[in-house]
Parts: structure tokens; C-alpha cells; sequence
């Protein structure tokens, strides 16, 4: 932790690399540090279409920083909208957490996300698969990774689980459903179809990592 630029340069003075996990950190750590990395996992800023937002991106991405990202969704895109070109590293996860088992007797579908977010689309999804459900017989799950939600009808909230009831819900789930409009690669349907679960998903062109349609 620091709190003015002769502090940085102190800490900086120990190290040989520095990461960058946001945008806004690059400029101050490229004044400081010999090499800085800089891997973008898709913040919400760069989806933005307003001129200033663009214009303020393209300052910072101009800088002398090795930049990986996610997809070739999102390479495209900062290739698009940067003029940069960056590696490509994808995400990974955990096949030892992740992998396909029993399911539950009932057919339940599961939807992961947080409704606050704006894109990813988590209460269309849950208001479409409520009215689904009138006409056929299954269990939604929401995994609410944030919000601390008590109750809502005829769903099952299960609010922030650990890393062993979250693969389990993967695993015993029927269906997976992801809304999301934009994702830079998107692990919940990755850690779905590993889990043995099938996934439907928007085309939010991260999940064209890997996913096909069909």
C-alpha cells in the first residue's frame, strides 16, 4: 500500500516487474518500475462506446507495457478499438474441482452471476426461466456470488458459496443459462460444460473461446 508517487518509487526501487490488473495503474507504475505487465480481463470501461472513455483507453494503452488478455474476442476488440495488438493467454480451471457427477432427481437449471451487473443479464434471465417454469416442472438455482439476497420466489439463492457447493451445483445442475451480453471470456459456462452440464448462452463473443454452438 502507498499513498504518493515517492512511496512507489521506494517500493519500486525492490522489484524488477510490476502487474497491472487495471488500466488506471499503468501510467504511474510505467514511471517507476523497469517492466510492467499489463493483462486485461475485459474491464467495463473498455466495452464503453463514449468518445472521452475511447479517447482516455487510448492513452493509456499507447504506453512501452507488455499487454496478454483473455480471448481473441477481446484481442480483436483492443486491436479494434486500441490499435494495439496483445498475446492471447486464456482462463483456465480446475478439472479436479470441476467434473461431471450425478445430478439432481428433479431437472433444475442453474444461472451464476451478479444481477447488479448491469450486462450480464442475471434478473431477464431469472424473470424469462419463472415463466418458463408455469408450463414445465423444474428448479431454478441462482448462485449469487455478492448481494446478500434472502429469499425470492420460487427460486433457490444460494448466496456466496464456497469453492466445494459451487462445484457441486455445476455438477447436479440439468442446464446451465448465461444472458450475458458482452463477457471477455466468460468461465461460468466453461466451468459448466466441465462439470457435465449443458450450457445455453448469448453470444457474447467470449464464450467463442471455446464454446460452438451446437
Amino acid at each position: 500500500t502507498y499513498s504518493s508517487d515517492k512511496e512507489l518509487r521506494k517500493i519500486a526501487s525492490k522489484y524488477d516487474i510490476a502487474y497491472a490488473p487495471h488500466w488506471d495503474h499503468l501510467f504511474p507504475l510505467q514511471q517507476h518500475f523497469k517492466k510492467v505487465f499489463f493483462f486485461t480481463q475485459g474491464d467495463y470501461d473498455i466495452f464503453s462506446e463514449e468518445t472521452n472513455v475511447i479517447n482516455l483507453l487510448n492513452m493509456f494503452y499507447s504506453l512501452p507495457v507488455d499487454m496478454f488478455t483473455v480471448s481473441n474476442f477481446l484481442a480483436s476488440h483492443v486491436s479494434r478499438k486500441q490499435s494495439r495488438i496483445i498475446q492471447v493467454i486464456p482462463c483456465g480451471i480446475d478439472l479436479n474441482q470441476f467434473n461431471p457427477g450425478d445430478k439432481f432427481i428433479e431437472k433444475t437449471i442453474l444461472v451464476v452471476g451478479t444481477a447488479a451487473v448491469q450486462q450480464k443479464n442475471i434478473s431477464n434471465v431469472l424473470t424469462h426461466l419463472l415463466l418458463l417454469k408455469q408450463r414445465l416442472n423444474f428448479n431454478i438455482v441462482w448462485i449469487n456470488p455478492q448481494e446478500n439476497i434472502k429469499e425470492v420466489k420460487d427460486i433457490i439463492v444460494v448466496n456466496d458459496p464456497d469453492p466445494e457447493t459451487l462445484a457441486m451445483y455445476y455438477r447436479k445442475s440439468h442446464l446451465f443459462v448465461s444472458g450475458s451480453e458482452i463477457e471477455s471470456f466468460s468461465l461460468p459456462p466453461l466451468e459448466a460444460m466441465a462439470s457435465g452440464t449443458a450450457v445455453v448462452s448469448a453470444n457474447n463473443g467470449g464464450i467463442l473461446q471455446y464454446g460452438i454452438d451446437g
